[in-house]
């Protein structure tokens, strides 16, 4: 297809090369005899102005780029890694202000979509009803997640003060409706996102497997409030396994060190 004016290439990947005898080698056929040669590969592109500000960011801070992917090209570098993950996946990878849900066929990125929402809109929802600052928040939101469980004493998970010396208890319940509320949001432009990808598709592919990455899917309770409020018979959390970097906010850095050195 085409490129919009707006679009720029962020990296071709090979994927076969066809010679004019009809030969295919998956690696590039240095030595071979042909008359033409054909490429099979995968184009993956941005709009421009997305492209251009993070090169200029780090070109400004004296960073050379030596190689650019797209972020969800490199996690499935990670996630092929370990023998005991699907090939055919969603890729939701929720990040502080926006997610992306990619298609993956084969470990292939066939299409993403981007929606503005983060974890970071949980934590904005809390300080708005508790009355508190961010960085309460954000602790509050991260030690409790979705509540779930059963005490025999109500204790509150956060106090305030009106400003004339009474104090405000907020309790699970609370947070609970919050976060819920919250994610409620994100489902539905989650569904949306998922019907806009399998547009060309058979919509049988809904229940392929979905994989939650970055440090918006360590929310606790997120995959059992997940599950059952979408197709997929699967949801779970890609987890990395390597020593000192065992956090989903990494699947990125590190699939993208896999990619480089191949």
């Amino acid at each position: 297809k085409s490129l919009t004016g707006n679009s720029a290439i962020v990296d071709i990947i090979p994927k076969q090369y066809i010679l004019s005898n009809g030969e295919i080698y998956a690696e590039a056929p240095l030595g071979a005899n042909s008359t033409s040669i054909t490429l099979d590969a995968m184009v993956y592109c941005l709009p421009n102005d997305n492209v251009q500000d993070y090169q200029n960011t780090l070109i400004n801070g004296g960073m050379n780029v030596r190689r650019t992917l797209i972020a969800p090209y490199a996690a499935t570098h990670l996630i092929a890694s370990e023998p005991d993950m699907p090939s055919d996946y969603f890729l939701v990878d929720i990040g502080s202000d926006y997610t992306t849900v990619s298609l993956v066929g084969n470990c292939d990125i066939y299409a993403s979509r981007f929606n503005k929402w983060g974890s970071d809109n949980i934590t904005e929802r809390i300080v708005e009803n508790f009355n508190i600052n961010s960085a309460e928040a954000e602790k509050i939101k991260i030690t409790y997640g979705i509540d779930k469980r059963q005490m025999n004493f109500k204790a509150p998970v956060c106090r305030t003060d009106d400003g004339e010396g009474n104090e405000i208890k907020h309790y699970a319940e609370e947070l609970n409706e919050i976060t819920k509320g919250e994610l409620d949001d994100f489902i539905r432009s989650l569904r949306s996102a998922i019907d806009d990808l399998l547009a060309p598709y058979d919509s049988s592919y809904k229940t392929i497997p979905m994989l939650l990455s970055g440090g918006g899917s360590r929310l606790s309770g997120l995959v059992e409030y997940l599950t059952p409020k979408v197709d997929s018979e699967v949801v779970q959390l890609v987890m990395p396994r390597a020593l000192g970097a065992r956090n989903p906010t990494f699947t990125n850095c590190l699939g993208m060190i896999l990619a480089n050195a191949k």
